[in-house]
Order: C-alpha cells, then structure tokens, then sequence
C-alpha cells in the first residue's frame, strides 16, 4: 500500500499525451493547445468608439459644429473619413474616423439647431473615448501558450481573432464499466438486496462537464470471464485511452479486476492506497496509451476516486485542469483514524468548513449537505478548531 503523496508523484512521472489534431474552434472546448497560440491580427482590429457620441478634433471643441453624417457600429459605407469633416454623430463599437481625436458622450452635447451642435464646458483630452487598434493585442503578441485549457472564455478570446482551427492535444477516449450483480439501472425495478446505479450517473455527468468524449458505457455482472473479454475489446481499442471501472478491486469473491490485470499482463502501478474513503483504488496500464483506474464500488467511494485520482491523472497526462481547492479554517474539532489521508465532505462558507458528522461511504446525507471534500491530513488523529485545511470544491 502506497501513501497518497506517492500515488500523485507517479502520476507526474508518466508520459503526457502527444498525438496532435487540428479541431475547428467550435469543437475545441475542453481542448488543450498543441502549441503557443500568436494574434494574427491587433485587437481591436480598427480605432472604434467607446461609446455613443461625437467624433470631432481638439481644436473644434468650443466651436459650434456641423454634424456631417452618423456612423453605426458596422460595416463602413459612408465617405465620413473626408479630412475636411468637422464632426459626426457615432455609436459604441463604431470605426473612428482617421480625422477625429475624440469622442465627447452624447451627454456633453447642446444642441444649437438641426445639425448643429456645442460641446458643453468640461475638461477633455486628445484620445478621449476612443478604443485604439492594437491596444489590446498587438499582432504576434501570445495569446495563450501550449498546454492552455481552452474553457468557454478561451474561445471566446479567440472567436475575436477570427480564429476558425487551433492544434490540440488529442483527447483520451473514456471507456466506463460499473459492475455488480446487485446494481441495477435508475428507474427499474427492484428486488430485495439490489441498489441502484448512481456511481455511473455521477461519472457520466463529471466526463461530459469536461467535453471529454466517451468511448463506450456498459453494466456488467461479476462475471470473470466476460470482465476480461470487455477488458480485452478496450485494450485493443484505438488510444490514447483511459478506462474507469467501478467495483470488483477489494477482497470479496468476486473482485476479480487484479487478478485479471495480471492476468493480462498489465503493469500494476499500485492496489491499495492509505486513503478513507477509497482504499483499494486500483492503477494500471498497457505502458503505451491505455490507462486504468479502478474505484471501489459505493458512490462516495467512487467520487473520490474520481476527484483525487482520476483528475490528477488528466492533469498530469493531457493537462486538464485541476479541481478548485482553497485553505480554510476548520469550525470545530474533528477525530479521524490515525495512519490515512481522509477525503471527508463538509460545508464551507468560504472561511470555514463543518465536517459532516455522518461519513459513511453509504451515507448520502452528508453529500446532500455537502459542497466541498476536506483533506486531513495522514499523521492528524485529531484535528483541532481553527487549524487550516485543505477543502476541494464539490462543483
């Protein structure tokens, strides 16, 4: 049995995805970049106004004016760019003309008659209100470098550039297998000793909010021999790869995933890890691009395994970002068993987080009231009020 810490060193030791892709932005969220992304243009792409007023010089500011024309916030048609124009009304997001050396806000204005119009008293300085080409982004700048997750934010940053294609690291494939001869499908019915499938509701929503593509999902029972042919169907699958399974790691009759990983001559990167909940998590691969990652098979359990094994392992081989955390203080003492890391649910308010007092992995009170996994220390028996823990967000 391994040490947590040493479950994550491993982690960062193997070899990052490689193989490269060009996707079209619209199908590149949840991507990572294949390499530095440089503006192909300035941004903004053109001088535009700031907001809706007047374009007109300086030296016109105490003058009464003539309003030549108005210019939208569209394509330019008009002839408003003459050097000998003295003003015109324009609107925000509008090109500036090359003549203009400011924009006054239409709450500056006095209109004198039609057409004509006085800029009130104030203050106003050459520039004022105008939005310059490249103030943003110069052409060449780095927009984002290799390995940037590309989130919604990401695209729109680069929809501004007119970016249709962006490199990225090819996505691994998710394989999902539950097993168990008790578990049975949400909405069906039930006989007595059966349980519903909830681990593979929770890890189908947690693979679709990171645009993670999902290979394949099946139900199996705990039977050997078919176990092995599915697991055999993955292997020889198309990677890069990750299968996450759930159940059939720990001591029971029936839990058969070690065996057969030996049996397949997969490399066993560690059984068992001193952790609670999750012990007997399971780690290993084809030493090519096919991973495993065996949770246990109660729910919490299997959250676990997903939030402080399976994230890790992505951000560490396809860069995918880590889980929220934050350090807050702990609102009471808390006893945990001494010698394992604990990964507890608790409400945090920002500042402080309360432990559930229930933290049976059976328990689904305490994640019904939960939105944050708190991690206690593996020397820590008792923790006491006020000490600073490590909490990772829920959502």
């Amino acid at each position: 049995m391994i040490t947590y810490e040493e479950a994550l060193a491993l982690f960062s030791r193997l070899p990052s995805i490689k193989e490269v892709t060009t996707v079209p932005l619209q199908k590149s969220l949840g991507c990572v970049l294949a390499k530095d992304l440089l503006a192909p243009c300035s941004l903004p792409l053109f001088n535009n106004s700031a907001m809706d007023g007047v374009a007109l010089r300086l030296s016109d500011l105490r003058s009464e004016i003539r309003i030549a024309g108005t210019r939208l916030a569209q394509r330019v048609k008009d002839s408003l760019d003459h050097p000998r124009t003295k003003a015109i009304r324009i609107m925000t997001g509008a090109k500036v003309p090359s003549w203009a050396e400011l924009v006054v806000p239409i709450e500056k204005i006095e209109g004198i008659k039609e057409n004509v119009i006085r800029v009130a008293a104030g203050l106003f300085n050459k520039g004022e209100n105008i939005r310059f080409s490249g103030e943003d982004y110069q052409k060449g700048e780095l927009i984002f470098k290799k390995g940037h997750f590309l989130n919604a934010e990401a695209l729109m940053v680069l929809a501004n550039f007119g970016i249709q294609k962006v490199e990225v690291f090819k996505k691994p494939a998710l394989w999902l297998l539950t097993t168990g001869n008790e578990v049975k499908r949400v909405g069906s019915k039930l006989f007595d000793g059966e349980i519903y499938n909830s681990s593979q509701i929770y890890l189908k929503t947690k693979i679709r909010e990171l645009e993670l593509p999902l290979k394949k999902y099946i139900h199996m029972k705990d039977q050997k021999e078919k176990l092995k042919s599915f697991l055999k169907t993955w292997l020889k699958s198309k990677g890069p790869s990750l299968l996450v399974t759930t159940g059939a790691v720990s001591m029971g009759d029936k839990d058969d995933f070690p065996k057969l990983a030996q049996e397949l001559g997969l490399h066993l990167y560690f059984h068992k890890v001193a952790i609670r909940p999750g012990k007997p998590v399971l780690f290993c691969s084809d030493e090519k691009d096919h991973y495993w990652i065996g949770a246990p098979g109660n729910a919490i359990a299997t959250a676990v395994a997903w939030t402080f094994f399976v994230r890790p392992f992505l951000h560490s081989w396809g860069k995918f970002p880590l889980p929220h955390t934050t350090q807050v203080t702990l609102a009471e003492d808390f006893k945990k068993p001494l010698g394992i890391k604990t990964f507890f649910r608790g409400y945090c308010d920002g500042e402080k987080v309360i432990l559930a007092k229930d933290q049976g992995s059976q328990r689904m009170k305490a994640s019904a009231t939960s939105n944050v996994f708190v991690e206690l220390r593996q020397d820590q028996e008792v923790v006491i009020q006020g000490s600073k823990v490590t909490c990772t967000w829920l959502c």
